[in-house]
């Protein structure tokens, strides 16, 4: 009796982790708009992705504090002054936080804990955009992050 509530009790964790949700956060500037982020939310729940973002403000840095809770952290600046910025203002917290990242820019790609296969199809999906596309990047950061 006791072996089977060890065995019950160990396939309800397993099942606990397995069926965990990932939680991602997208982090956005300028020129990206926040209605695309919005629309982003619902094709992430599909996918299995707890989906949270949040648009950047030259004034207020991101902080590890902030990352902590997240499985991944996705940014969305691809060019501009955002790129200066966030060099300066997200870049220190990243190092810091042991956390995969993926930060898809014009001028070269920047990432952490990701495999350079998984980088590049990111990339073909987010940039060309689209329900389809989009619902592709989400499963394959859900399937790594499994």
């Amino acid at each position: 009796m006791m072996k089977r509530l060890v065995i019950a009790s160990l396939l309800f964790a397993v099942s606990q982790i397995c069926l965990a949700t990932p939680k991602v956060l997208l982090l956005a500037a300028q020129p990206v708009q926040l209605g695309k982020l919005e629309r982003l939310v619902p094709i992430a729940t599909e996918q299995g992705i707890k989906l949270d973002y949040k648009m950047l403000k030259t004034d207020a840095a991101i902080t590890a504090e902030e990352l902590k809770g997240y499985d991944f952290l996705a940014i969305d600046a691809a060019y501009g002054p955002a790129i200066a910025m966030l060099q300066q203002q997200l870049l220190p917290s990243l190092k810091n936080s042991g956390l995969p990242w993926l930060w898809l820019r014009r001028d070269g790609n920047q990432s952490h804990k990701l495999p350079a296969a998984i980088v590049t199809q990111l990339d073909t999906y987010y940039s060309n955009g689209g329900a389809q596309n989009y619902a592709g990047y989400f499963c394959t950061i859900n399937a790594h992050l499994s």
